[in-house]
């Protein structure tokens, strides 16, 4: 049966044709589909900012225990204070300084992600996201190399970095709580 206008279109053709877009045959339609459409729903990227510090922190965090383990391995200290005979005083004291500067950098850069996280999810300027997390990135540099590893561990990078790290942190939940602030009618 015709309907006017429209041209017959025999019970076989309407199986193989896509509803959706009736000129693509359904087969072909689903090969796309499988090969180039996300499954379930879409979504944007959410974190864009602190997603693209995350290589550059965890980059460096590698290169962090990447030293702990060279230098244990010279020094034969593999737990710390089982200090074996062999290298000199110089080398554990290196190692020490390497250990802590590691452990600082894990103790303060999962929180300032966290808050990064907080800030960019309610909304807070992506330039000021960036230029905090790009600091937290120099002061970290600065407070590991050029002040735990420097002579005695209190390079000029130690108080720079670790107040610097103090003001990006308490920067970070300030502007958090800021974004916030209607949620409590405030």
């Amino acid at each position: 049966m015709s309907v006017p206008g429209k041209p017959c279109i025999p019970p076989f053709e309407l199986q193989s044709r896509n509803p959706i877009f009736p000129c693509i045959p359904i087969a072909q339609y689903h090969r796309y589909r499988a090969n180039f459409l996300p499954v379930g729903l879409t979504i944007p990227k959410l974190l864009p900012i602190t997603g693209s510090f995350a290589l550059p922190l965890s980059a460096y965090y590698i290169f962090l225990q990447g030293r702990v383990s060279y230098l244990r391995v010279c020094t034969e200290e593999y737990i710390d204070g089982s200090s074996s005979s062999s290298g000199n005083e110089a080398d554990h004291t290196k190692l020490r300084a390497a250990s802590r500067s590691q452990a600082n950098f894990a103790e303060n850069i999962p929180l300032a992600l966290a808050l990064a996280t907080i800030v960019e999810l309610n909304g807070g300027s992506r330039k000021t996201l960036t230029a905090a997390l790009s600091a937290l990135v120099v002061f970290r540099v600065l407070h590991a190399e050029l002040g735990i590893m420097a002579e005695k561990a209190m390079g000029i990078g130690r108080p720079i970095g670790f107040f610097g790290t103090q003001g990006v942190v308490a920067g970070l939940a300030g502007y958090a709580a800021y974004l916030v602030k209607g949620y409590w009618d405030l």
